[in-house]
């Protein structure tokens, strides 16, 4: 069963986020529940059957993960619209107090820079809240199981078509390693000898 994501901070009383993006995301998100827990999130649990189970297998959990990485991606990617949303609230709420002022930009450079302090000050304090912290530690760990995953249905196919799997590629890579050190320790002994 697929756990909800967790939830990210609000983002208050902008009517963009709360018309749109909340909306759309919400929405999505009950959809994706719906569809994939009422029909293929059953269809992995069942046990698998035949010569090729182990395949089959391996298919299902690589599906499953997928479909745990996409709520999680979901959630991140609110959280990264939320630092955009706030940095440029942000950064409005201070070109017209600039403007105000009477100090306006005098350049695009002028612009880049205060743009780029606002954001990062807003990433910071968004990234290090408690319940973002989560959904990125959920998303990072979605997105390395479903590659431990995919990896593992690559070694299937690249056995099946008779092709080097990541593991003999790993193995080759070492063997020449160890050879060339070899190498160069008899280089280095000749080359005593020699003197």
């Amino acid at each position: 069963m697929i756990e909800k994501p967790v939830q990210t901070a609000d983002l208050g009383n902008t009517s963009f986020w709360d018309t749109v993006i909340k909306s759309w995301m919400d929405l999505s998100s009950t959809y994706w529940h719906a569809a994939y827990e009422q029909t293929l999130d059953r269809l992995t649990q069942l046990p698998p059957l035949g010569l090729n189970r182990e395949v089959n297998l391996k298919l299902l959990r690589a599906f499953d993960a997928w479909a745990r990485l996409y709520p999680t991606g979901l959630a991140y990617q609110q959280v990264l619209l939320e630092v955009q949303l706030r940095a440029l609230e942000e950064l409005l709420q201070t070109l017209t107090a600039m403007a105000q002022q009477g100090e306006p930009l005098k350049d695009w450079v002028q612009l880049q820079q205060l743009w780029g302090n606002i954001v990062d000050r807003v990433f910071e304090a968004t990234f290090v809240a408690e319940p973002n912290l989560r959904v990125r530690g959920s998303f990072v760990n979605a997105i390395n199981h479903s590659r431990i995953c995919q990896q593992e249905l690559m070694e299937v196919w690249l056995n099946w078509m008779n092709l080097p799997t990541r593991r003999e590629i790993d193995e080759i890579h070492k063997t020449i390693y160890e050879l060339r050190k070899e190498v160069r320790r008899l280089q280095q002994a000749l080359a005593r000898d020699e003197l």
